[in-house]
Protein backbone atom coordinates (compact mmCIF):
# COMPACT_ATOMS: atom_id res chain seq x y z
CA UNK A 1 0.00 0.00 0.00
CA UNK A 2 1.13 3.62 -0.12
CA UNK A 3 2.20 4.20 3.44
CA UNK A 4 1.75 8.15 2.48
CA UNK A 5 -1.99 7.53 3.01
CA UNK A 6 -1.92 5.93 6.38
CA UNK A 7 -1.71 7.44 9.71
CA UNK A 8 -1.07 5.52 13.19
CA UNK A 9 -2.26 7.02 16.19
CA UNK A 10 -0.12 7.02 19.32
CA UNK A 11 -0.51 7.03 23.28
CA UNK A 12 3.61 7.58 24.01
CA UNK A 13 5.21 4.74 22.04
CA UNK A 14 1.57 2.18 21.69
CA UNK A 15 -0.10 2.66 18.86
CA UNK A 16 -4.11 3.39 19.53
CA UNK A 17 -5.48 2.79 15.63
CA UNK A 18 -4.98 3.51 12.15
CA UNK A 19 -6.26 5.80 10.03
CA UNK A 20 -6.01 7.35 6.45
CA UNK A 21 -5.63 10.57 4.89
CA UNK A 22 -8.73 11.96 3.03
CA UNK A 23 -10.06 14.90 1.23
CA UNK A 24 -13.28 16.91 -0.17
CA UNK A 25 -13.06 19.73 -3.02
CA UNK A 26 -12.76 21.90 0.38
CA UNK A 27 -11.58 19.91 3.31
CA UNK A 28 -8.64 17.89 4.45
CA UNK A 29 -9.00 15.01 7.39
CA UNK A 30 -8.09 11.61 8.92
CA UNK A 31 -10.58 8.92 8.24
CA UNK A 32 -10.50 6.21 11.27
CA UNK A 33 -12.95 4.38 13.30
CA UNK A 34 -15.44 5.71 15.72
CA UNK A 35 -13.92 4.44 18.77
CA UNK A 36 -10.22 5.18 17.88
CA UNK A 37 -11.65 8.87 18.06
CA UNK A 38 -12.84 8.03 22.05
CA UNK A 39 -9.32 6.60 22.58
CA UNK A 40 -7.60 9.75 21.20
CA UNK A 41 -9.55 12.19 23.69
CA UNK A 42 -8.29 10.23 26.33
CA UNK A 43 -4.83 10.58 25.27
CA UNK A 44 -4.86 14.03 24.25
CA UNK A 45 -6.03 14.80 28.33
CA UNK A 46 -3.03 12.87 29.28
CA UNK A 47 -0.98 14.91 26.81
CA UNK A 48 0.25 11.78 25.27
CA UNK A 49 -1.35 11.86 22.11
CA UNK A 50 0.78 11.41 19.12
CA UNK A 51 0.61 10.64 15.23
CA UNK A 52 2.70 9.32 12.61
CA UNK A 53 2.41 8.66 8.76
CA UNK A 54 3.16 4.79 8.23
CA UNK A 55 5.93 5.83 5.85
CA UNK A 56 7.34 7.49 9.00
CA UNK A 57 7.36 4.98 11.20
CA UNK A 58 8.35 2.38 8.51
CA UNK A 59 11.70 4.29 8.34
CA UNK A 60 12.10 4.41 11.75
CA UNK A 61 11.28 8.59 11.69
CA UNK A 62 10.10 9.47 15.31
CA UNK A 63 6.10 10.41 15.55
CA UNK A 64 4.92 14.13 16.02
CA UNK A 65 3.58 14.98 19.69
CA UNK A 66 0.21 16.13 19.08
CA UNK A 67 -0.53 19.54 21.51
CA UNK A 68 -3.95 20.44 20.11
CA UNK A 69 -6.32 17.68 19.03
CA UNK A 70 -8.23 18.73 15.73
CA UNK A 71 -11.98 18.31 16.31
CA UNK A 72 -13.26 14.96 16.40
CA UNK A 73 -16.48 13.91 13.94
CA UNK A 74 -17.91 10.44 14.64
CA UNK A 75 -20.20 7.97 15.48
CA UNK A 76 -20.48 4.03 17.36
CA UNK A 77 -24.10 3.58 18.17
CA UNK A 78 -25.23 1.15 20.24
CA UNK A 79 -26.60 -2.17 18.10
CA UNK A 80 -27.42 -5.42 19.71
CA UNK A 81 -24.43 -7.03 17.67
CA UNK A 82 -20.98 -4.89 17.29
CA UNK A 83 -20.69 -6.42 14.65
CA UNK A 84 -23.50 -4.39 12.37
CA UNK A 85 -22.86 -0.72 14.51
CA UNK A 86 -21.75 2.05 12.23
CA UNK A 87 -18.23 2.89 13.39
CA UNK A 88 -16.64 5.99 11.71
CA UNK A 89 -15.28 8.84 12.53
CA UNK A 90 -12.69 11.52 11.57
CA UNK A 91 -10.09 14.02 12.44
CA UNK A 92 -11.11 17.18 10.31
CA UNK A 93 -7.85 19.34 10.08
CA UNK A 94 -7.00 22.82 9.34
CA UNK A 95 -6.82 23.96 5.69
CA UNK A 96 -3.30 25.34 5.98
CA UNK A 97 -2.33 21.91 7.94
CA UNK A 98 -4.09 19.65 5.09
CA UNK A 99 -1.68 21.78 2.61
CA UNK A 100 1.06 21.69 4.58
CA UNK A 101 0.72 17.70 4.95
CA UNK A 102 0.28 17.10 1.17
CA UNK A 103 3.97 17.48 0.69
CA UNK A 104 4.37 14.05 2.32
CA UNK A 105 1.13 12.50 2.54
CA UNK A 106 -1.38 11.35 -0.31
CA UNK A 107 -5.02 12.46 0.60
CA UNK A 108 -7.29 10.12 -0.54
CA UNK A 109 -10.66 11.58 -2.69
CA UNK A 110 -13.72 10.39 -1.06
CA UNK A 111 -15.60 12.69 -3.40
CA UNK A 112 -18.18 11.06 -6.17
CA UNK A 113 -15.30 12.08 -8.95
CA UNK A 114 -12.40 9.78 -6.50
CA UNK A 115 -11.61 6.33 -7.88
CA UNK A 116 -12.56 5.07 -4.34
CA UNK A 117 -16.22 5.94 -5.21
CA UNK A 118 -16.49 3.49 -8.19
CA UNK A 119 -18.09 0.61 -7.36
CA UNK A 120 -15.86 -2.53 -7.60
CA UNK A 121 -16.79 -5.88 -9.38
CA UNK A 122 -17.05 -8.22 -6.17
CA UNK A 123 -16.70 -10.86 -8.63
CA UNK A 124 -13.27 -10.35 -10.27
CA UNK A 125 -11.39 -13.17 -9.55
CA UNK A 126 -7.77 -11.82 -9.94
CA UNK A 127 -7.73 -8.67 -7.57
CA UNK A 128 -5.96 -8.72 -4.69
CA UNK A 129 -7.75 -7.19 -0.92
CA UNK A 130 -5.57 -5.78 2.02
CA UNK A 131 -6.05 -4.31 4.72
CA UNK A 132 -2.56 -2.25 6.24
CA UNK A 133 -2.15 -0.99 9.97
CA UNK A 134 0.23 -1.29 13.14
CA UNK A 135 -0.30 -3.38 16.06
CA UNK A 136 -1.54 -2.36 19.35
CA UNK A 137 0.89 -4.80 21.00
CA UNK A 138 4.05 -7.23 20.32
CA UNK A 139 3.22 -10.25 18.64
CA UNK A 140 4.23 -13.55 19.91
CA UNK A 141 7.28 -13.30 18.28
CA UNK A 142 8.62 -10.05 20.62
CA UNK A 143 8.62 -8.23 17.40
CA UNK A 144 8.41 -4.55 17.52
CA UNK A 145 5.71 -2.91 18.11
CA UNK A 146 5.28 -0.84 15.08
CA UNK A 147 5.93 -3.79 12.85
CA UNK A 148 3.55 -3.25 10.01
CA UNK A 149 0.71 -5.68 9.85
CA UNK A 150 -0.71 -6.72 6.05
CA UNK A 151 -3.97 -8.60 6.23
CA UNK A 152 -4.19 -10.26 2.83
CA UNK A 153 -7.39 -12.07 2.16
CA UNK A 154 -6.39 -13.49 -0.89
CA UNK A 155 -7.95 -12.81 -4.70
CA UNK A 156 -11.53 -12.00 -5.49
CA UNK A 157 -13.81 -9.90 -3.11
CA UNK A 158 -13.96 -9.71 0.70
CA UNK A 159 -15.57 -13.23 2.03
CA UNK A 160 -18.53 -11.40 3.26
CA UNK A 161 -20.49 -8.56 2.00
CA UNK A 162 -23.77 -7.64 3.02
CA UNK A 163 -26.17 -4.60 3.91
CA UNK A 164 -27.77 -2.97 7.84
CA UNK A 165 -29.49 0.08 7.84
CA UNK A 166 -28.71 1.18 4.46
CA UNK A 167 -24.62 0.87 4.66
CA UNK A 168 -22.66 -2.19 3.28
CA UNK A 169 -20.24 -4.34 5.72
CA UNK A 170 -17.66 -6.65 4.52
CA UNK A 171 -14.43 -8.84 6.28
CA UNK A 172 -11.34 -10.07 5.33
CA UNK A 173 -9.47 -12.82 6.55
CA UNK A 174 -6.25 -12.85 8.29
CA UNK A 175 -4.63 -16.31 9.09
CA UNK A 176 -2.68 -16.23 12.55
CA UNK A 177 0.66 -17.96 12.84
CA UNK A 178 4.27 -17.49 12.87
CA UNK A 179 3.48 -14.28 10.60
CA UNK A 180 0.26 -12.68 11.72
CA UNK A 181 -0.23 -12.41 15.38
CA UNK A 182 -3.80 -13.16 17.08
CA UNK A 183 -4.55 -10.00 18.63
CA UNK A 184 -5.15 -7.21 15.79
CA UNK A 185 -5.37 -4.28 18.29
CA UNK A 186 -4.00 -1.16 17.22
CA UNK A 187 -5.51 -2.19 13.06
CA UNK A 188 -8.80 -0.51 13.93
CA UNK A 189 -9.64 2.41 11.50
CA UNK A 190 -6.96 1.31 8.73
CA UNK A 191 -7.68 1.04 5.19
CA UNK A 192 -8.73 -1.83 3.42
CA UNK A 193 -7.30 -1.81 -0.26
CA UNK A 194 -8.15 -3.18 -3.39
CA UNK A 195 -5.11 -4.01 -5.58
CA UNK A 196 -5.94 -3.79 -9.17
CA UNK A 197 -4.17 -6.69 -11.49
CA UNK A 198 -3.90 -7.64 -14.63
CA UNK A 199 -2.10 -9.75 -17.43
CA UNK A 200 -1.71 -9.49 -21.12
CA UNK A 201 -1.87 -13.32 -21.95
CA UNK A 202 -2.47 -16.22 -19.82
CA UNK A 203 0.85 -17.37 -17.88
CA UNK A 204 2.06 -13.73 -18.77
CA UNK A 205 3.71 -10.89 -16.73
CA UNK A 206 1.16 -9.85 -13.82
CA UNK A 207 0.99 -5.82 -13.97
CA UNK A 208 0.13 -4.46 -10.46
CA UNK A 209 -1.97 -0.47 -10.78
CA UNK A 210 -2.86 1.64 -8.03
CA UNK A 211 -4.46 0.40 -5.12
CA UNK A 212 -8.14 1.99 -4.42
CA UNK A 213 -9.49 2.56 -0.98
CA UNK A 214 -12.04 0.51 -0.46
CA UNK A 215 -13.34 0.32 3.01
CA UNK A 216 -12.21 1.23 6.89
CA UNK A 217 -11.90 -1.56 9.32
CA UNK A 218 -13.34 -1.31 13.01
CA UNK A 219 -14.17 -4.96 14.42
CA UNK A 220 -12.23 -8.19 15.14
CA UNK A 221 -13.97 -11.21 15.17
CA UNK A 222 -12.30 -14.09 16.17
CA UNK A 223 -14.90 -17.34 14.87
CA UNK A 224 -15.60 -15.56 11.16
CA UNK A 225 -18.82 -17.54 9.61
CA UNK A 226 -16.25 -18.91 6.93
CA UNK A 227 -12.53 -19.76 7.22
CA UNK A 228 -10.62 -22.20 8.56
CA UNK A 229 -9.46 -23.39 12.03
CA UNK A 230 -7.30 -19.84 13.52
CA UNK A 231 -8.55 -17.39 10.88
CA UNK A 232 -9.21 -14.08 12.36
CA UNK A 233 -12.04 -11.58 10.78
CA UNK A 234 -11.48 -8.27 10.25
CA UNK A 235 -14.78 -6.49 9.66
CA UNK A 236 -14.65 -3.09 7.86
CA UNK A 237 -17.53 -0.17 6.11
CA UNK A 238 -17.59 -0.17 2.76
CA UNK A 239 -16.33 2.97 1.86
CA UNK A 240 -19.27 3.93 -0.82
CA UNK A 241 -21.80 4.16 1.73
CA UNK A 242 -20.43 6.23 4.26
CA UNK A 243 -18.09 8.76 2.36
CA UNK A 244 -20.91 10.98 1.67
CA UNK A 245 -21.58 10.93 5.77
CA UNK A 246 -17.29 11.47 6.34
CA UNK A 247 -17.60 14.15 3.55
CA UNK A 248 -19.97 16.25 4.95
CA UNK A 249 -18.10 15.70 8.52
CA UNK A 250 -15.18 17.48 6.79
CA UNK A 251 -16.52 20.24 5.07
CA UNK A 252 -19.54 21.24 7.76
CA UNK A 253 -18.36 20.08 10.64
CA UNK A 254 -21.48 18.67 11.48
CA UNK A 255 -22.31 14.63 13.12
CA UNK A 256 -23.59 12.53 10.34
CA UNK A 257 -27.21 11.44 10.84
CA UNK A 258 -27.69 8.20 12.08
CA UNK A 259 -30.78 5.57 12.03
CA UNK A 260 -30.83 3.35 15.05
CA UNK A 261 -31.46 0.05 14.82
CA UNK A 262 -31.29 -3.51 16.17
CA UNK A 263 -28.82 -6.37 14.61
Amino acid sequence: MDRRSGITFLSGDRPLGSGVFVRTAKSFGVLTAGHVCRCLKEAAKEHRLRWAPQWALRNGLAPISVFNLPPLLGVQEEYDSVKHVPDYGCLRLAPHDGRDLEARATFINITPEGPSRKQPDYELECNAWVAAGYLAERSDLNAPRTKTLCCIHGIGGPETLYERDGRRYFYILSTTGAENPRDLGGMSGSGVWEVPTSSEYADGPIHIGEPILRGITFYQDDDPEVGRAGDVAFYAHELETIADDVARMLDEGQEPIMRRGAS
